[in-house]
């Protein structure tokens, strides 16, 4: 059985270059990456119209292949082929939850079905134009994901292979990122507002440190994303998915019952225009702000507070040698 979404067209050799892997019987799912058409859209960068670089490629054409070889690359909604005859033996598609493809795909390795991913774009689909569309698809996938969490968590569901619980649990934990995201964002505004510096070391240390340390990181990520991984694009769509983030792993704790929700595309789709910006990032600007202010302040000497290091480093004589601290 093909499934397609309604915005998806299937490329003809769709079928030719899939079908074949069904000859193993224990298969019961080959999915294939999804990529877009409308190359304007919100998840594309600037670049698109020359590379088609959108926000998902690192997860379709790297992550998704890393999984396969763990035997855990999992049903993606769309531009896939899965066995009638596994479905079943599963009890259907799993309704339970707003991310029926994820959910389904744990209850069919935890029953011994394999899973195939093959990394070649066959269909090509529509993109979220514009941010409020991203948002609400992100949040009914980080709301799914949570709800996955409490009907069939992969950590303790019986018949996975540890690879697999690992592979499942990065996927649907990953969503608490946004959590950390939110750290580094407050973390500028606590230093200000207490004076209470993280970081206390001489700067030729940290520099050193940090150098090593960033570079060592942007390469692996290189390395591992295949050349599919663009830092400063990550780190933007980090902070514009914050909120429905947020949002999505709080419903962890709550009773209350989610139902699915279309993304709105094509002619039901919003206007290109500018989205509201979320409360929650609204309000990270002003605090940011009130905590400058209150910074001048403070080395003006119209506050109580004293920083030890000011602007994060201090010019301090010990004898004869002077040294940055920080």
């Amino acid at each position: 059985m093909a499934v397609l979404d309604a915005d998806h067209v299937a490329r003809p050799n769709f079928l030719i270059n899939t079908l074949g892997y069904f000859d193993d019987p224990r298969v019961a799912l080959v999915q294939t990456p999804q990529d877009f058409y409308n190359l304007e859209s919100f998840e594309h960068s600037r670049t698109a119209a020359r590379d088609g670089f959108n926000e998902q490629l690192l997860f379709y054409r790297g992550i998704l292949a890393g999984k396969n070889r763990w035997q855990a690359a999992f049903w993606c909604g769309t531009n896939a082929l899965l066995r009638v005859q596994a479905l079943k033996e599963v009890g259907g598609v799993a309704t339970e939850t707003v991310t029926e493809d994820i959910h389904t795909s744990i209850r069919l390795h935890a029953t011994g079905w394999r899973t195939v991913y093959h990394n070649e774009v066959l269909a090509r689909g529509l993109a979220a134009a514009g941010a409020g569309q991203y948002l609400l698809q992100r949040h009914r996938w980080g709301t799914g994901a949570m709800q996955v969490l409490k009907a069939d968590n992969p950590l303790t569901a019986p018949g996975l292979t540890l690879p697999q619980r690992l592979a499942y649990a990065f996927t649907l934990l990953g969503w608490f990122d946004a959590w950390r995201s939110l750290g580094y964002l407050m973390v500028p505004v606590g230093v200000l507002l207490t004076g209470a510096v993280p970081i206390h070391a001489p700067l030729r240390s940290f520099a050193l440190a940090f150098v090593a340390t960033f570079t060592l990181q942007q390469l692996a990520l290189w390395l591992l994303g295949r050349g599919w991984q663009r830092p400063w694009l990550a780190i933007l769509f980090d902070v514009v998915r914050l909120p429905s983030n947020l949002a999505a792993t709080m419903t962890l704790f709550g009773r209350r019952t989610t139902q699915f929700q279309v993304t709105p595309k094509g002619r039901t789709g919003e206007r290109p225009r500018r989205t509201p910006a979320p409360r929650i990032l609204s309000a990270v600007v002003v605090v940011s702000g009130l905590a400058a202010v209150w910074f001048v302040a403070t080395v003006a000497g119209r506050t109580p507070l004293h920083y030890g290091v000011r602007a994060a480093a201090s010019w301090r004589q010990a004898g004869s040698r002077s040294t940055w601290r920080w």
